[in-house]
């Protein structure tokens, strides 16, 4: 996540609340990778059939992290989905005019 004082804080309230609004008291699958360098869990989850990690990004609430993924994790489709949630100014990307 960027650093961005004050605006970083209701970014991550933001991204919480829709997470919650997709996710919450449903039963998702997850399909995990392994661990990062800093020992988190590498994943994706899907809802019934929807990669909500995806939507996300798609939505702005997120951005791709590409070090030290697995090779098995395409991370194209997240790539296309950061650019077009920046060219549309969606969640973060709104707040520093990106």
């Amino acid at each position: 996540m960027r650093r961005w004082g004050s605006k970083r804080i209701v970014h991550s309230e933001k991204a919480r609340q829709y997470l919650a609004g997709l996710l919450l008291n449903k039963i998702v699958r997850i399909r995990a990778y392994g661990s990062d360098m800093e020992n988190r869990v590498v994943a994706e989850l899907y809802l019934n059939g929807r990669n909500i990690n995806l939507e996300m990004v798609r939505a702005g609430f997120a951005e791709v992290f590409s070090g030290g993924l697995y090779r098995e994790l395409d991370l194209e489709p997240y790539r296309r989905a950061e650019q077009e949630a920046r060219k549309a100014g969606r969640g973060m990307w709104a707040l520093d005019g990106r």
